[in-house]
């Protein structure tokens, strides 16, 4: 893969039977100029050779404010939830990207009641998102929250190893969480 490849933030990264998404953000201009702040792209990269596909510009606006998603999932070749966290409202935001005609449609799934850790104000220290089935889940340094679809609280795991999750993927009940700093994979079955 080139190095020239723009990969954003590192947190949100899927794959259907024959492409790898990811969602890229954070991304420069010619210049070092900023791409704008809610301007994103999710890039569907073949598997056979990892090149482009396609690129697709996403912005997701409220009224006069827009939504960024530093964390989503990708769920099959049509379908992409991203997680934004509203301090203003003190919660996370669950959002649906469904591909439709070439064309990402954004719905809001549903948002939570709490930021669920304490932090610094406007701070979103989400490390990793993954969605399977009807569950959702939230990574914080060395906490898991599982939610339901509609942004109920069901349970929170705890590791104990010291180190920070960096990413999370799940399959049916199975999760996997990626440690900080050596590359080891947790795994467990909720």
């Amino acid at each position: 893969m080139s190095p020239y490849m723009r990969l954003g933030h590192g947190q949100s990264l899927g794959a259907s039977s024959k492409y790898i998404y990811v969602l890229a953000n954070e991304n420069k201009l010619p210049g070092g100029a900023s791409n704008g702040f809610y301007s994103e792209e999710i890039l569907q990269l073949k598997k056979s050779d990892l090149t482009i596909n396609k690129v697709w510009s996403i912005r997701v606006d409220v009224g006069s404010s827009g939504r960024y998603f530093y964390n989503a999932a990708f769920a099959g070749d049509n379908t992409m939830y991203g997680v934004f966290h509203n301090a203003a409202f003190g919660r996370y935001e669950f959002w649906r990207l469904n591909l439709v005609n070439n064309r990402w449609q954004v719905s809001q799934v549903t948002a939570t009641q709490s930021h669920f850790v304490k932090q610094q104000a406007g701070s979103s220290p989400v490390q990793g998102f993954s969605v399977s089935g009807s569950n959702m889940y939230l990574a914080f340094n060395n906490l898991i929250f599982k939610l339901q679809t509609d942004g109920t609280y069901q349970k929170t795991w705890k590791h104990v190893s010291n180190r920070e999750i960096e990413g999370l993927a799940s399959d049916g009940s199975q999760l996997y969480a990626q440690l900080a700093q050596r590359g080891e994979i947790l795994s467990g079955r909720w």
